[in-house]
């Protein structure tokens, strides 16, 4: 098996974390004992809140607070409940003392009876069942499992957006030839009852709550469409509404199929409604909605990118967008910039996790708007900081909801649920924006009156701004100057990543030793040159490898962190193409690939990172083995070092632009057992060749598993296996969608 995927496994944890909600719970609770008294359990209970946010709060300082200290005084406070309602509102007020959002805990009595993920709903008994017995929802955050419900009932409505406005729901939207359009609904106007239920009541009672208004909050105006609103196609829906003179109106209206898409459920993350819009808007400006980040928009949103890429302006509505995974915001800013951007850091208990996007072929280039409010979230708030701070984009609108702590959730013995988030984003410039959100260079607070009077008031503001840089723009580009090519055509070229080869290994995973020293064993030290040959004679020696000219392994890949498998294949052929292909459901394939000239990764949703061809392909080798001995010089002895019950011996080599490289080999076998992050396991001959099956890689993202099944040597393999795939991001004339596409709602 190939043994130099860091690269690609390190991406693909980074494609896949992060989403707006938990994905990576990084602590598992540990079971109680079959029978239990109420005092112990509860006792369970307090030593598991206390034990996860001790191993996973992502600053090991716990911001001042000494978390050793709040344990000693709140044991005996536990000890002392008599119900677990005591319990719960003590355990909150325990994790509250962090002063951070997404840690909640979260009694039975306030867990919504949701229907299980890929449930049909057949009617409202159909619609709600026991989340405590149901094994599938057990995995969701409270924010997933409401959107669980929340996604399929959206997908069934009159075609309206709301916000909520000084506690009332104000339509913002009406989707154009939609049921509610057709009954005279219009922005601006506020709908008060639904099947005689005030929501007005409705709201104050959410936003009351101390434990589910800010779970909710930047969620509640999907709450209300999907619970009040939303339903059964076969029946209408009752409103009283206020129209622009506040008068008073009860209407029924036909609910209808809406033309969004549910997105198929990927690992941890549930189905999401899908929505997408793109169109041109008077004056040449484009215009582009989306309400997630999630791979099966992304392909919509690259070909809208790519069919309004003559407009002079653009406008990314952002507003309602409630994130998602975090590989699309860096393919999306690729396709919006001429140079590699950072993105910010994802910081967690094992460090800093650098963000990155990557330039791709013919980028848009014109003058950009962002359009966000308090329902824009997580991954549309890490998009709209990173494109505001390096300058690409003004961000017009309301403060974002603040809400890009990833979290996780566990279950507690009592029946209550624990919320905890594992990791901080910090943007480019250092900000944090958990439970501060983006300030946008130019706020337009949405008012009821506003929306009457002009329709979408931060549209309307937006479309100024960017008509003003436009004209700007235009000012100050008035002489371009374009190199020709031999043909005489504008020279068009790709953009090359410079990338300090090879970057620095990620910190020190979970399940390594603590200590970093290397163990003396009073013995003379083997040189780096004796080491290799061991190695080299322990897989077979130079005359078998030499032997195979080409190889084929076919297997699984695992992330657990986020509970995705799928398929992995791995083609090398002679001397130096490699192409490893991961393929998971409901996301495509990720590629990493060597044609013997250059290297690049690619997936469906950060596009493609193209390496510079004076990167060295020697890790891409097909002999990669052998050619550990051009590297003896430059390799030393560092000693011993355990790689779990073996004794390996560490060579290392040293890079000068920083950075190092370290190989850990069976002192005993010789085989070697680790590389940097990279573990190697399961060993078995093939055609007189030993080759690990098992390949993982631990990083701060999580843990990576590529499982071979079967490996074969000396077999053809097409030549297209190393040939860049065709896509929109490499190839703009494959443009997706025709403008317009979408749901008639909002």
């Amino acid at each position: 098996m190939k043994k130099t995927t860091l690269l690609t496994l390190v991406w693909l944890l980074s494609v896949l974390s992060f989403t707006a909600v938990a994905q990576q719970p990084q602590s598992a609770p540990i079971k109680p004992p079959a029978v239990q008294s109420d005092s112990a359990r509860r006792q369970e209970a307090f030593e598991i809140v206390w034990r996860t946010v001790n191993q996973t709060f992502f600053d090991p300082k716990f911001g001042g607070v000494d978390w050793q200290a709040v344990h000693e005084r709140y044991a005996p406070l536990v000890a002392k409940t008599s119900t677990d309602a005591q319990l719960h509102t003590l355990l909150q007020q325990m994790i509250n003392e962090l002063h951070q959002s997404h840690f909640f805990v979260i009694p039975p009595q306030a867990i919504p009876r949701l229907s299980s993920p890929g449930e049909q709903d057949e009617s409202e008994a159909a619609d709600s069942m026991d989340l405590e017995n149901d094994p599938k929802s057990q995995a969701l955050t409270p924010l997933e499992r409401i959107r669980t419900r929340l996604t399929r009932r959206l997908s069934t409505g009159i075609g309206i957006d709301l916000r909520i406005i000084n506690g009332t729901a104000v339509i913002t939207r009406v989707g154009a030839g939609s049921t509610a359009a057709r009954a005279g609904l219009r922005p601006g106007f506020e709908i008060r009852r639904v099947n005689g239920a005030k929501l007005s009541d409705a709201i104050a009672q959410i936003e009351s709550n101390s434990i589910w208004h800010e779970i909710i909050r930047p969620e509640l105006p999907d709450f209300l469409i999907a619970n009040y609103i939303n339903g059964d196609l076969t029946s209408p829906v009752k409103l009283v509404y206020a129209d622009a003179m506040n008068r008073e109106h009860l209407v029924s209206i036909s609910r209808e199929k809406l033309n969004g898409e549910m997105s198929p459920a990927i690992g941890n993350l549930p189905p999401i409604y899908t929505e997408f819009e793109a169109k041109r808007l008077p004056g040449g400006i484009g215009y582009i909605r989306f309400n997630a980040f999630a791979p099966i928009l992304m392909k919509k949103v690259c070909g809208g990118l790519r069919s309004l890429h003559d407009t002079s302006g653009m406008i990314i509505d952002l507003r309602g967008n409630h994130g998602g995974l975090l590989g699309m915001i860096a393919g999306l800013t690729g396709l919006l910039t001429e140079t590699p951007q950072f993105l910010g850091s994802m910081q967690t208990r094992q460090g800093a996790s650098p963000l990155f996007a990557f330039p791709q072929t013919l980028p848009y280039t014109g003058q950009l708007v962002l359009l966000v409010d308090g329902t824009s979230q997580s991954a549309a708030e890490m998009f709209a900081a990173g494109l505001q701070e390096s300058g690409r984009a003004l961000v017009v609108g309301d403060i974002t909801a603040g809400n890009v702590i990833p979290s996780a959730i566990i279950k507690l013995p009592t029946g209550g649920l624990l919320q905890y988030g594992f990791a901080k984003y910090v943007t480019p410039r250092g900000a944090v924006l958990e439970a501060r959100g983006v300030i946008p260079d130019w706020i337009i607070k949405a008012t009821r009156r506003s929306i009457l009077r002009g329709g979408d008031p931060q549209l309307n503001a937006g479309l100024g701004k960017l008509r003003e840089r436009v004209a700007s723009s235009r000012l100050v580009n008035r002489v371009t100057i374009e190199v020709p090519t031999s043909n005489g055509e504008p020279k068009k070229s790709r953009a090359v990543v410079t990338i300090a080869e090879p970057p620095p290994p990620p910190p020190k995973p979970l399940g390594a030793e603590k200590s970093t020293e290397t163990v003396s064993t009073g013995e003379k030290s083997p040189s780096p040159k004796e080491v290799i040959e061991k190695y080299i004679a322990a897989i077979g020696g130079d005359k078998a490898l030499l032997n195979m000219t080409s190889r084929v392994s076919v297997g699984m890949v695992e992330i657990t962190a986020m509970g995705l498998t799928g398929k992995a294949e791995l083609f090398e052929q002679a001397p130096n193409q490699s192409a490893l292909i991961l393929s998971i459901e409901g996301l495509g394939s990720m590629r990493d690939t060597s044609d013997g000239k250059s290297r690049w990764l690619q997936d469906p949703l950060r596009g493609v990172m193209r390496f510079p061809s004076s990167l060295p392909l020697e890790t891409n080798e097909f002999y990669s083995e052998l050619g550990l001995k051009k590297l003896v010089p430059l390799l030393r002895f560092e000693g011993h070092d355990m790689v779990g019950d073996r004794d390996a011996l560490v060579l290392m080599r040293t890079y000068k632009g920083g950075g190092s490289d370290k190989l850990f080999f069976d002192a005993a076998t010789g085989l070697l057992l680790r590389r940097n992050n990279s573990y190697y396991e399961d060993y078995r001959d093939v055609d007189g060749v030993k080759l690990p099956f098992v390949s993982r890689e631990e990083s701060p993202y999580g843990l990576v598993v590529l499982r071979m099944t079967e490996i074969k040597h000396n077999v053809p393999i097409d030549k297209s296996r190393f040939v860049e795939v065709q896509d929109c991001f490499t190839t703009p004339g494959q443009v997706g969608p025709s403008l317009g596409s979408g749901r008639r709602a909002p």
